[in-house]
């Protein structure tokens, strides 16, 4: 507007006086008014310039605000694409680098200025490299979008599983092709398939072993096939199966994995805080040791020390009414066990403790039957043929007395007496065998009560003078148990009445706190053990045989006996564990 003032100032300025030009020729007047005319159309000129200049000037300013908003936006673009949470590449069509942003070159592990110019393919193992070459292709000649796992192999790091999208481009400045890549981290996705896949196993795994466990199963194959499916699915170098060893403060290794030769089937491990089995035995509750090294709570027993176990978890395997035993898994390098590793263990632990009390149900079922059929037998053997002989025994005697009353032959007589002698020794075999039927099958008494009676009979049929005693609280004995120390006690005083000449013979049973001891003492002959011991004969086989009966109870047999001195038998079975901690 100042250059349009000035335009007007210099055409409407001061004008001559035409006074002035008063006899000017009139050419004159005609040239001064082309001279006006010539201003005005400069002065508009001017003005038109001066209007373009003031556009261009916006025009500029324009594109100046323009450029500031384009390289905001760009800087505004780069931020995004430097912090986004996937690594994206830019590279030509061979795969070589020519942009990264921040992600990209983190998962790499190089610096975002380092990668222009490397291609990608260095960073993927070498196994690898032609399935990405081969992706690559497929995308230039075919134009489409490709996705596929890979494992990447950043430097100086390890390698991870990522996935990847691969797609074509072109650029519309120069019409230049290549490949836009989106590198996705997918650690968490594979882990949490693999932890997915391995709890689907373990599921099997129960399943199969619940499958094992049925009525008939016998529990040393559901241990045995435990232990394999634990190894397997938990990925453990070491399983073992603890069972408490009744009368006694450890427990033993009865099936496993990993261990060395021999091991399984001997090694014990202390209870209580002696050993990582003990503790967790003590609390019943699943226990996780991460570095056996550094553990305070409990010491580490022998086994786990000679095989370097370095990491454990263990889980109870519980009984009716207490635990009968201990599932343990380890492993030779440091591990940290989660609780879906516990909650497996626990339940395998569940699934073998089922196995082992079907298996005691069973036996107990099995026992019962057996003692039923043997008590019907005991009844029917004393109503019949116990009768009959009674019967035949006291026909005998009368026609004996007839016989002599006749005054009949003293042969004849003879024979009959000795027939007589025979029907006797028949009645007393009889009642053995059906005191031996019912042996151990006295459902409503308790073992002193058994023994008494059973001691009380062998005094009768052989006159010899017996005792008994019996000290402790008496408690519940397993039917096993029972029946050998009733065995037991009756071969001792067998023995004491056909070998040892003896008059007397005591008996003591001792209820202790974790085993049961019986002792038959006699004052017969005595014998010297080293020499009874190496031969062979009916005394010999009846030592080899109480021997064997304690020895499948867990027990020991003792005996002290030198010649005029007579014989002592002890026998220690462990008292059940039910059992003694009720007592206690």
């Amino acid at each position: 507007m100042s250059r349009d003032r000035d335009a007007d100032a210099m055409n409407d300025g001061p004008r001559p006086h035409r006074d002035i030009f008063r006899g000017m020729p009139e050419e004159g007047f005609d040239l001064l008014s082309e001279f006006r005319s010539l201003v005005a159309e400069f002065n508009a000129a001017l003005r038109a310039s001066l209007a373009d200049i003031d556009s261009l000037a916006e025009e500029q300013v324009r594109q100046s605000e323009y450029q500031d908003t384009l390289s905001d936006e760009r800087q505004h673009y780069l931020d995004l694409f430097d912090a986004a949470p996937d690594g994206y590449l830019v590279t030509d069509m061979v795969g070589v680098i020519i942009q990264a942003n921040q992600t990209a070159a983190t998962l790499l592990n190089v610096a975002p200025a380092d990668l222009p110019g490397k291609p990608f393919t260095i960073f993927v193992p070498v196994q690898f490299r032609a399935t990405c070459r081969s992706e690559m292709r497929r995308v230039e000649r075919e134009g489409v979008t490709e996705s596929w796992s890979l494992i990447l192999q950043p430097r100086r790091a390890a390698p991870f599983p990522v996935d990847i999208t691969l797609a074509p481009f072109v650029d519309q400045l120069d019409g230049s092709r290549g490949l836009r890549w989106l590198v996705r981290n997918a650690s968490d996705r594979v882990r949490a398939e693999n932890q997915l896949k391995i709890r689907v196993r373990q599921q099997a795994a129960v399943a199969e072993l619940g499958q094992m466990a049925l009525p008939e199963a016998n529990p040393a194959d559901v241990m045995k096939r435990a232990s394999e499916l634990i190894a397997e699915t938990m990925n453990v170098d070491f399983v073992g199966v603890m069972e408490r060893v009744p009368g006694r403060d450890e427990l033993v290794l009865k099936e496993g994995v990993g261990w060395g030769e021999g091991v399984v089937g001997s090694a014990t491990v202390p209870a209580g805080t002696g050993s990582h089995a003990g503790f967790t035995l003590l609390g019943r509750k699943p226990v996780i040791v991460t570095n056996t090294r550094m553990e305070t709570r409990f010491g580490m027993s022998p086994l786990h020390k000679s095989h370097d176990v370095a990491s454990a978890l263990s889980a109870v395997i519980m009984g009716r009414h207490e635990p009968i035993g201990v599932l343990g898994a380890g492993t030779s390098w440091p591990r940290r066990f989660t609780n879906e590793d516990v909650n497996f263990l626990q339940s395998v632990a569940n699934v073998i403790a089922g196995a082992m009390e079907l298996r005691r149900a069973r036996d107990e079922v099995r026992e019962f039957a057996v003692k039923e059929e043997r008590n019907r037998l005991a009844r029917e053997m004393h109503d019949s043929l116990m009768q009959d002989l009674a019967g035949i025994g006291f026909m005998l005697g009368g026609l004996e007395g007839s016989l002599r009353k006749a005054g009949a032959d003293d042969e004849i007589v003879s024979t009959v007496m000795a027939v007589q002698e025979v029907a006797r020794r028949s009645i007393r075999e009889a009642r053995r065998s059906i005191w031996n039927l019912r042996s151990g099958l006295f459902e409503h008494e308790c073992l002193p009560d058994v023994l008494k009676s059973m001691i009380d009979s062998t005094k009768d049929r052989s006159g010899l003078s017996c005792s008994f005693t019996s000290t402790g609280a008496p408690r519940p004995v397993s039917p096993d148990k029972e029946t050998t120390i009733l065995r037991i006690c009756q071969e001792a005083m067998g023995n004491a009445i056909k070998h040892a000449s003896a008059n007397c013979v005591d008996v003591c049973l001792d209820f202790e706190d974790s085993v049961i001891s019986l002792t038959v003492s006699d004052d017969g002959v005595g014998f010297e053990v080293d020499a009874v011991s190496e031969r062979s004969g009916r005394a010999s086989f009846g030592l080899t045989s109480m021997r064997e009966r304690a020895e499948l109870v867990g027990g020991e047999l003792l005996l002290d006996s030198r010649p005029g001195a007579g014989t002592k038998v002890v026998l220690k079975v462990p008292a059940d564990p039910a059992a003694a901690s009720e007592s206690g």
